[in-house]
């Protein structure tokens, strides 16, 4: 979507014609440099700013960032424009009209287009793009599609699942049965994705059919630990990454936002739960368990080869261009050795805070370096850290009637969020990005 700059005809309102060079003259015989009327005075420059906030917003940005995106497009055009961004509407009034109001549910995130976004807004900032070029290139990026084969989706929640097992201390056994089950729930999300009507209840069947199945083989006698396959097979699914992204904005003030993404995170935790829930007891109807001997847990080797593999599965999930990979994972290696690290020697919470800073400042710093967006590699990163799978064992642990350990669990997992939340606001002091997104 990229291009250099170009000269420009006298139909590119808003920019001015570059001074001739010596022996040259403009179109109409002049030998001075004609002034064009500015940026603002293009008719699409009002329509351009509307139409970024609603694509940044359904790629997935994070509402401050949109925010801010919208208010450097408004200053380049030129125009005021004032934006309200929550996780399921858009306020805008542009040059002083009145207010609009979109109702607009966020989507997933799409870091191919939010790389091409950048690239638009870096251009229109330095004036290498007229609006009315900037809102067909905008449309075109809102269509753009998956870099990588829509099909690899599957495969890729497959792996991330079975690597899940082996963070989580599984056997091979264990391994196996995430893996396949994470094949089986991305087929099943891919299917119900296509209609509006079945994604609604698609996250709540997936745990239920989890649940059956990882509890049903284990009454069978299959040696499977059936809390921690259910678990793994659902990992991409536990909104861990909402919930950072909540507590963050809390901190930045943006109170409406945050407390409408954290009331999303808990009713989609809630439904994960009550959809596990349900597939734990129809298979408990199933015949009593047979005796069997656990197998022993995988060694080091299986979680550094799950390490490795995790950033490239979020790297397809998240439609990174392939390009990116190397920087993903990367970053992705970074945060989870930092995080390690740092529980050894702080505890859990500050464990978390450390690796979110140093992700946070890798990601500014390969920002700075090749131009990307900082979302590139931070989101991905950012998902080996995020607290999603407290928050499920919480909801499992209140309809198992365990209350203790349903509140222990929801208050570190949002402690875990603020931690993770700080350690990027800390990156950004640190190692300033310039970048928007």
């Amino acid at each position: 979507m990229s291009e250099g700059p170009r000269p420009l005809s006298d139909s590119a309102a808003g920019w001015r014609l570059a001074a001739p060079g010596p022996g040259r003259t403009l179109p109409n015989g002049r030998g001075l440099a004609q002034r064009l009327p500015p940026p603002a005075s293009d008719p699409a420059a009002p329509t351009l700013l509307v139409r970024l906030a609603e694509v940044l917003h359904d790629s997935g940005v994070p509402t401050p960032r949109v925010e801010e995106a919208v208010m450097q497009g408004a200053r380049a055009i030129g125009l005021e424009a004032q934006v309200l961004a929550t996780p399921t509407s858009l306020l805008l009034s542009v040059a002083g009209g009145p207010v609009q109001m979109r109702r607009a549910s966020q989507g997933d995130i799409h870091l191919a287009r939010l790389d091409a976004l950048d690239d638009l807004l870096e251009r229109l900032e330095a004036r290498r793009v007229a609006p009315t070029r900037a809102l067909e290139e905008l449309e075109a990026i809102a269509r753009l599609p998956a870099p990588l084969p829509r099909l690899l989706d599957t495969l890729a929640f497959a792996v991330a699942s079975g690597g899940a097992a082996c963070f989580f201390g599984g056997s091979a056994a264990d391994a196996l049965a995430a893996l396949l089950l994470g094949m089986g729930i991305g087929r099943l999300l891919g299917w119900f994705g296509g209609d509006a009507g079945r994604a609604r209840i698609a996250v709540p069947m997936a745990c239920a059919m989890a649940a059956l199945l990882a509890h049903g083989a284990a009454r069978l006698g299959l040696p499977i630990d059936a809390s921690r396959v259910s678990l793994a097979a659902l990992i991409v699914l536990v909104p861990g990454y909402s919930v950072t992204v909540a507590m963050t904005e809390l901190a930045q003030q943006h109170l409406v936002s945050g407390t409408a993404r954290l009331a999303g995170v808990l009713g989609t935790l809630f439904g994960m739960g009550l959809g596990a829930g349900l597939g734990r007891a129809l298979a408990e109807r199933l015949p009593a368990p047979a005796a069997f001997e656990p197998s022993p847990a995988l060694g080091p080797l299986w979680s550094f080869l799950a390490l490795a593999t995790a950033p490239l599965c979020f790297t397809v999930l998240f439609r990174a261009r392939p390009k990116d990979a190397p920087w993903i994972t990367a970053g992705g290696i970074l945060a989870f050795l930092g995080a390690r690290y740092g529980v050894h020697l702080f505890g859990p919470e500050l464990g978390a805070f450390a690796g979110a800073l140093l992700l946070g400042s890798f990601a500014s710093l390969v920002a700075r370096a090749t131009g990307r967006p900082v979302s590139t590699v931070l989101v991905p990163g950012l998902m080996l850290l995020v607290p999603g799978s407290l928050g499920f064992r919480s909801v499992d642990a209140f309809l198992s009637h365990d209350a203790l350990s349903g509140v222990e669990g929801a208050f570190r997992m949002l402690l875990v969020a603020a931690a993770l939340g700080a350690g990027l606001l800390s990156s950004q002091v640190l190692v300033p990005s310039r970048r928007v997104l």
